[in-house]
């Protein structure tokens, strides 16, 4: 059996390194895929075991961020880059195997382990739900709520199998993470968070400006520059 180490940035990242390998036990490079979470003095550690000919190699991603005898807020997890890679449409059957059934047992399972684990959330399981679409393709996706204290989060997982293949004229590749474009939304009890990049563009529109203001006709003027931090 080979190891091998690899540095991650962070969870998100090792999830997206994690959903890359199942991509590729589902299109028949590896032949059994599985996971463990380690304590990794002084870190934490996704270790991802895939079936090569008739041995095994250990894929040892380590986490840094996470000390190993602690946790993280799961909301961190959540939003970290990479979190939100879902790897590209798979046949619907690995092997023998449904790839919806083998994608709940490892890697939603996997999610889910993380956020509870590393970040100590507490979940009511994953709501499932499956349906035909267009182009040949199927979709499978995933959602649960994760709850610490007050803090309360949606997570999900939406994949794409086939067992006709894809029928696009031209396929260029599904997006890898969706993070630049939002992040996941967290509710807090009692509070809220709200979009203030329209009061930021209104602020630095009067903000830093002269002012000149005169008194008794002009015999008292008084000179002000504006000062905002935005």
């Amino acid at each position: 059996m080979a190891t091998i180490n690899v540095y991650s940035t962070g969870p998100g990242d090792a999830w997206s390194r994690a959903a890359q390998l199942f991509y590729q036990y589902a299109t028949g490079i590896y032949s059994s895929f599985a996971y463990a979470l380690s304590t990794e003095f002084p870190w934490r550690a996704l270790n991802v075991t895939v079936g090569v000919g008739a041995g095994t190699d250990l894929y040892h991603i380590v986490v840094p961020g996470i000390g190993q005898g602690g946790q993280v807020p799961f909301a961190g997890i959540l939003n970290s880059p990479g979190w939100r890679t879902m790897p590209q449409w798979m046949p619907a059957i690995i092997g023998g195997a449904n790839t919806e059934v083998e994608w709940r047992n490892k890697m939603a399972a996997m999610r889910a382990d993380i956020l509870t684990t590393w970040g100590g959330a507490s979940t009511p399981g994953w709501v499932e739900r499956s349906g035909s679409g267009s182009y040949g393709l199927n979709w499978v996706h995933f959602y649960s709520q994760f709850t610490d204290r007050e803090l309360v989060s949606l997570d999900a997982s939406l994949i794409y199998v086939s067992s006709t293949g894809f029928t696009l004229d031209e396929y260029d590749g599904a997006p890898v993470d969706s993070q630049a474009s939002g992040s996941n939304t967290s509710m807090v009890a009692g509070s809220s968070t709200a979009g203030l990049q329209g009061l930021v563009e209104a602020v630095q529109d009067i903000a830093f400006r002269d002012v000149d203001v005169s008194f008794n006709n002009g015999d008292t003027i008084y000179s002000a520059r504006g000062g905002v931090r935005v």
